[in-house]
Formats: C-alpha cells, structure tokens, sequence
C-alpha cells in the first residue's frame, strides 16, 4: 500500500456507513472521526450532500430520514417535513440553482425544496413499497425537469417540478438503476448505470441506448456514476463484479461516455467499488471508496494513485467539502 503525504487541508472528507454514522477525515483519508452528535444511535447514511454556496452547510440521508448541519457535520438536527420512518437513499443539490434539492428514500418518496433546504414537500409519485429511490437528476437547461432512477423500476421524469411523473424506460433493458447523472452538452446526454450495463441518451429520456460495457469491461456491475465539475465530457463510474464481490474498478469516458477505460492504475480493490467524490474547486482531487472500506485516492488527476483501508465495514457514500480559505 502506498501513502501520499498530505501538507495542508484541501478538503474535508465525508463517508456515510452503515451502522457508524458519518465519519470525516481531514488528511484525505488517512485518518477519520465520527462526526454524529445529534444522529440516530448507530444510524445507516446513503446520501451526503454539501451546499456548494453556504459553506458548512451539510445534507445526510440515513435510514431514520433526513438530517441537516450548519457546522460542517458537527451537529445535526433532523428534517421534521422528512417522514423519520424512511431510509433516504439519494440527494441532490442542483449545480444551477442550489435552493433547488430533492431527497429520494425507501419505500419510494420523493421530497423537494425550492428555497435552500428551509422547507420540504412530499411530492406525488406512486411506487411500490419495495422500490427505492436511488438517482435524481436535474436537466442543466430546465429546471423543472426531473429525473429519477428506481431500483429496481427504470426511470421516471418530471416536467412540472415533479407534480406529475412519467415513466421513459424505451430502450432501458434493464430496470435496476442504481445511479444516474446529466451532462450538460446540447441537447443534455444523460447515463444511467444499472446492475449489468450503463445506458445513454441524448433525447431527454425519450430512448435509452445500452452501451454494452458488459462485452467489453470486465466488471459489468456498476454502482455511481459522475460527471466531472469541470468538464461535462469527462464521466468516471465505480464498478465491481456483483453488489458483494470481491474486486472492484474505477472506470473512466472521457468523450462523453462513447468509450471506457479503467482508471486506478494498478491497485487491486477487494470489493465492489462503491461510490465516488470529486473536490469541485480542485477536480484533479478524487476519492472512491469499496463496499468494504478501502479508499482510492488521487490528487493529480490519476497519474499517481493510493490507497487506504478506513476501517469501514460497509462504506455507501463519500463526500467532498473543499476548504475555503
């Protein structure tokens, strides 16, 4: 294992877990702290965001709802209009207006907020209780159009702010969606990753074309997918081989998703790559983490890589808060 040596902070790092809460490290990794006063005792966290504008402003999904800190994760306190009987699996921040976010849990709910995270409305959707809410993505050229990704249940859009929804799976082989994301070309090109492929389109939603990553990589499982902060042509996706598979990939598409390539060098991952975080002021800065705990790190832009074992069981999300100066 290789460390790289750590001179200031550039960012503060978050992992949400499984049973452990939120974690944070200020040396990329090197060293965590539980950051939870104000959690539910040994809560589950599958969705962190950051407010890109209001520093120290902070969003944590767990599966007692929703929970909000203003100190950068020293203290929390919950989401009251966030129904604390549900696990929240997906939040987002939108990059064009951030007082616009929305929170997608299991059983499938979605939230949304129009001024900052100040106040929550359920909005209508009728799922089946099994499904869960996993991708929300927001259309970079109108922001009332919505995206969802269901697992397992393909996707729907909204076109209202998401009062009404609609199902857009034509071409969408397979329902199991587990991330989603939206490059903003013209027309916007949105990814889907499922369990078995990742799929493309450039119509809105309108139809999906599967890119048949499985016949040409050789972890055809994936998890997150990301688009760079600074370059909407450059994706990165985690993989592995199954949900608790003992390898994982960094794959990465820097022509807007048309070809992939495998991006952590020569580290062997013990399980399935899990999720992704990307420093947005310093892009080259990127972090991925397994299921297991094992951390990927670069601060060049993947010419040099290192890795790190957390400690972590069961590691779901990672997040990214630059410092400011």
């Amino acid at each position: 294992m290789q460390r790289g040596h750590i001179s200031k902070i550039d960012e503060f790092l978050y992992a949400g877990t499984i049973g452990h809460g939120v974690q944070r490290s200020r040396d990329a990794g090197e060293h965590w702290e539980a950051m939870n006063y104000g959690l539910p005792v040994h809560c589950d966290v599958r969705a962190l965001a950051a407010h890109p504008q209001h520093h120290g402003l902070l969003f944590a999904g767990t599966d007692r709802g929703c929970f909000r800190s203003q100190d950068g994760g020293m203290s929390w306190k919950p989401i009251r209009a966030i129904d604390e009987t549900v696990e929240v699996w997906s939040f987002y921040i939108c990059p064009q207006d951030p007082h616009l976010m929305f929170a997608g849990t299991h059983p499938a709910q979605v939230y949304g907020s129009r001024d900052g995270g100040l106040t929550w409305m359920q909005l209508p959707l009728e799922l089946p209780a099994t499904a869960r809410v996993t991708g929300i993505a927001v259309d970079p050229e109108d922001t009332d159009t919505v995206y969802l990704g269901i697992e397992v249940g393909g996707l729907l859009r909204s076109v209202d702010g998401g009062h009404r929804w609609e199902t857009i799976n034509e071409g969408l082989t397979d329902p199991d969606v587990h991330s989603l994301c939206v490059s903003a070309s013209s027309p916007p090109t949105l990814h889907v990753a499922t369990a078995s492929d990742i799929f493309r389109s450039c119509d809105w939603g309108e139809h999906w074309e599967a890119l048949g990553l499985k016949d040409r990589l050789s972890m055809p499982y994936f998890r997150t997918l990301m688009v760079a902060p600074d370059n909407h042509e450059l994706l990165y996706a985690t993989a592995g081989m199954a949900p608790f598979g003992d390898e994982g990939a960094l794959y990465r598409s820097t022509d807007l998703g048309k070809t992939w390539t495998r991006f952590q060098s020569d580290i062997a991952l013990h399980s399935t790559l899990w999720t992704i975080a990307i420093n947005p002021l310093q892009p080259r800065r990127i972090f991925a983490g397994t299921l297991l705990g094992q951390l990927l790190r670069t601060v060049d832009g993947g010419r040099v890589w290192h890795d790190h074992h957390t400690g972590f069981e069961d590691l779901r999300v990672l997040m990214c808060m630059p410092t400011h100066s």
